[in-house]
């Protein structure tokens, strides 16, 4: 009891600290803020950081995504598969619009010129195009935060590596696992083999797949 009463005198403490105030009465500000009539923020991305969500990202796809793609997916509505934030869709709709214009501009100088051919536009092309839709702002990018660098077209995949470990770890349990249910199970059959009356009522009967096959024609 005592230890919950000191962390409840912490949180008063801390909650009663003016530069606490300050920053809450900021925040809650910001978050309340109808951004010049965009309407107020809406987040769909969970209780993930946009660092975590890009190398998670990463592994599935088996290649960084382009930026385009990560944001409709950090702000697609889980519910109604649409993205709902008016600041978000104003910025993906610019970045398709840049998108068009480069790939219109290609088309027509094939059309002019037989020998060159309108090729899609490449990864960096379209990460180089939505840095321009969404530039930085205090030091981060809205729908990216401190993601990418300036001199990088590419983000830095910092947890990569960490998840890779966690991923690695995992398999190895899991088949460290599997070799001692498989280990418990010979034991098991040793032992009711030795004294079958150890074997519990309504035990269930299990065949083999090979004893199956043995009695098909």
């Amino acid at each position: 009891m005592k230890a919950k009463k000191n962390l409840f005198d912490g949180y008063i403490k801390m909650w009663t600290d003016e530069k606490t105030i300050k920053m809450a009465t900021k925040n809650s500000k910001c978050r309340g803020s109808i951004r010049g009539g965009l309407g107020v923020a809406k987040h769909n991305n969970g209780a993930i950081t946009y660092e975590r969500r890009w190398d998670k990202m990463t592994i599935e796809l088996g290649s960084p995504p382009n930026m385009i793609y990560f944001m409709e997916q950090t702000h697609l509505d889980k519910k109604t598969r649409t993205i709902s934030d008016m600041k978000t869709k104003q910025i993906l709709e610019m970045a398709t619009s840049e998108m068009e214009i480069v790939q219109s501009q290609r088309h027509s100088q094939a059309e002019d010129d037989d020998s060159v051919q309108s090729i899609p536009l490449t990864h960096d092309e379209i990460n180089s195009i939505m840095r321009k839709v969404v530039p930085k702002v205090r030091g981060k990018r809205y729908g990216f935060g401190n993601l990418f660098d300036e001199d990088s077209s590419e983000a830095s995949p910092r947890q990569i590596p960490k998840l890779q470990e966690e991923i690695k770890t995992l398999k190895a349990r899991e088949l460290e696992k599997d070799a001692q249910i498989k280990y418990l199970i010979e034991c098991n059959k040793l032992l009711l083999s030795k004294f079958p009356d150890l074997q519990p009522p309504n035990h269930p009967v299990t065949t083999t797949v090979e004893d199956d096959d043995e009695t098909q024609p």
